[in-house]
């Protein structure tokens, strides 16, 4: 039964070793290895906002040391459907980013971990995680689509900054145009 979640996981967060490997050798011989974290993390921010979660800091300081603080809710069926979304969204704006799945799941791991923990904690099947994956993936990707010039202007001071607090974060946000259809990817 998990390794049902973990290839649907896979899935959407490629991790073959030799994939992976070869992906992360390719990024972080780029210079644009902080401009892929930044997006990453502007993506996580920029829907925290939108999904009324307090963002206490955003920081990018290196590959595996960068990370966006919200404010934490407990585990509940009710908070699941935006959990899923919050967690997906840095995923979804590096690949929106790059257009690679595999360059995009490079700073996903956490991620993926968290994921299946709220799973775990929750005792969700996996059927219903499926189920689950495939509705937050699909509602990430339209607000990523909604709020691309949000988080490109996060990304941006993030590039520069390396750490946002969550007011800037918030003032970011809201003063970027926010599109009101779902631009085609």
């Amino acid at each position: 039964m998990q390794n049902d979640t973990n290839d649907f996981l896979l899935h959407l967060f490629p991790e073959s070793e030799s994939s992976n490997e070869r992906a992360s050798e390719n990024i972080l011989a780029d210079d644009n290895t902080r401009a892929l974290l930044s997006i990453h993390e502007a993506g996580h921010s920029a829907i925290a906002i939108h999904l009324n979660r307090r963002v206490i800091e955003v920081v990018v300081y290196a590959s595996n040391s960068s990370y966006t603080q919200t404010e934490r809710i407990p585990p509940s069926f009710e908070m699941l459907h935006n959990e899923l979304i919050l967690l997906l969204a840095g995923f979804e704006a590096a690949f929106k980013y790059t257009g690679d799945a595999s360059k995009a799941s490079i700073h996903a791991g956490i991620d993926n971990v968290r994921i299946r923990d709220l799973f775990a904690d929750l005792s969700i099947s996996e059927a219903e995680q499926e189920t689950w994956l495939e509705k937050a993936r699909a509602d990430c990707r339209t607000l990523v689509d909604r709020y691309w010039s949000a988080i490109e202007a996060v990304a941006a001071i993030l590039v520069k900054n390396y750490r946002m607090n969550g007011t800037d974060v918030e003032k970011t946000v809201s003063s970027a145009r926010v599109t009101k259809t779902n631009p085609e990817r």
